[in-house]
């Protein structure tokens, strides 16, 4: 991850934890039944901001699955690894054994082997590397995802709030809007936070990818 990059998400957990410090208790949410009685345009806004929450919760639920399907072949390309290794080893152990009994030939054979089997496994070693940063940002968007819920789970809370005051109640009856505006910037915060954090991970999934292509350049595979 790039300094600036280190620097800011610093910045924003500060001033995220500072925030949350300030953060008064959390006002009682309005009882749904008082919708009843505010108007259309209200309940509609009400209603906008709990189909973004329904939607944020998709993505979250994606969000998780994909990081499941990453984490599997991530432990798939490993095992490949560990394989790729293994023929290396047999192929080393053959070259041995023909340095000691076979003629230039096979010595020749037996030595291109282990230069295919290295190969094959700097290459294995290379898409382990790539599996393990592409899981890594997976999980990080699992968070950016988790936190956006929150968001949208709070502009409902703060939807109904402005509704309900909307209507003809003493004020002492009114939530404080206030108190649930800062929620839902906190909850912003923590969000921009994650994502630095995710725009990290992408930035090294970017690295491992490219080491990827140059190795497969480099080798004319």
């Amino acid at each position: 991850m790039k300094p600036n990059i280190i620097l800011l998400a610093v910045l924003l957990l500060l001033g995220a934890c500072e925030t949350t410090r300030n953060t008064p208790a959390r006002a009682t949410t309005p009882d749904d039944a008082l919708l009843v009685e505010v108007s259309t345009a209200e309940r509609n806004k009400v209603s906008s901001a709990r189909q973004e929450a329904n939607r944020a919760r998709d993505a979250h639920a994606a969000a998780k699955a994909n990081y499941e399907k990453l984490t599997q072949e991530h432990v798939a390309t490993g095992r490949e690894r560990d394989s790729a290794r293994t023929v290396v080893s047999n192929a080393e152990t053959s070259l041995s054994q023909v340095n000691a009994n076979g003629n230039s030939a096979e010595v020749t054979r037996a030595q291109l082997e282990v230069d295919r089997a290295k190969t094959s496994c700097e290459m294995q070693d290379a898409r382990v590397v790539l599996a393990e940063k592409r899981t890594e940002l997976a999980e990080a968007l699992v968070t950016v995802a988790n936190e956006h819920v929150a968001v949208t789970e709070a502009r409902v809370d703060l939807a109904k709030v402005h509704a309900v005051n909307s209507l003809d109640r003493p004020n002492m009856q009114k939530p404080r809007t206030s108190d649930f505006e800062l929620v839902v910037r906190n909850a912003e915060m923590q969000e921009r936070v994650a994502q630095v954090r995710a725009d990290g991970a992408m930035a090294e999934v970017e690295i491992a990818k490219s080491s990827l292509d140059t190795f497969h350049q480099s080798s004319g595979n």
